[in-house]
């Protein structure tokens, strides 16, 4: 885990993330054994990192300082009966500013619903996105605290948001282009990404 969410190969990760590797092995994991490698090299990070271990279950947690050139972080653990493990690979990128990536949606144009996809650069403070007519006048919104269970539209990564064709009043909106546009705030900055969608039945 990173910054508490799973990431995509070649996702965005902060420059001071706090890194989480759980390992579960019933021999008991040897501390000493495991070896951390980073953009491919060796990396020392002993007395660097902070352990839990409860049972079967052991936990690494890191807070790297990283740079934009790196790129790849990788561990191997072994347990007390020899066992090695699979080399767990991270691929990345590193960003020291806050971006919105807008990959736009698909399908576009849409007959019944359409995914809109984004990768954010780091944890944000508030997040929706809007659709708007032509005309400008919006209706429907997606936040953070409402869509979906358990969802976090602004944090780190890659998102996800489905929109049925439907308002914010549970009506279907009609055959045309619709703007959208997304909004969020940063280190109390604003920032925004704009673009169309169509439908048609």
């Amino acid at each position: 885990m990173v910054d508490g969410q799973k990431i995509l190969k070649g996702g965005y990760i902060s420059p001071e993330p706090e890194i989480v590797i759980s390992i579960r092995d019933e021999s008991g994991v040897v501390i000493d054994d495991i070896e951390f490698f980073k953009n491919g090299f060796n990396w020392d990070v002993v007395n660097n990192f902070d352990l839990i271990q409860n049972g079967i279950l052991t936990q690494i947690i890191l807070n790297p300082n990283l740079s934009e050139n790196d790129r790849t972080m990788s561990f191997i653990a072994s347990d007390y009966l020899g066992n090695v493990s699979d080399t767990l690979r991270l691929e990345f990128f590193v960003s020291q500013d806050m971006k919105i990536i807008d990959y736009g949606n698909f399908p576009n144009p849409f007959k019944s619903k359409t995914l809109f996809s984004y990768e954010l650069t780091r944890n944000i403070d508030d997040f929706k996105l809007s659709i708007y007519t032509v005309d400008g006048r919006k209706i429907r919104e997606f936040k953070s605290f409402d869509y979906g269970i358990n969802s976090n539209l602004s944090s780190i990564g890659y998102h996800e948001i489905i929109w049925n064709g439907m308002d914010d009043w549970g009506d279907e909106v009609a055959n045309g282009v619709y703007f959208y546009k997304y909004s969020l705030k940063f280190e109390d900055k604003n920032f925004s990404s704009v673009g169309k969608v169509a439908r048609t039945r």
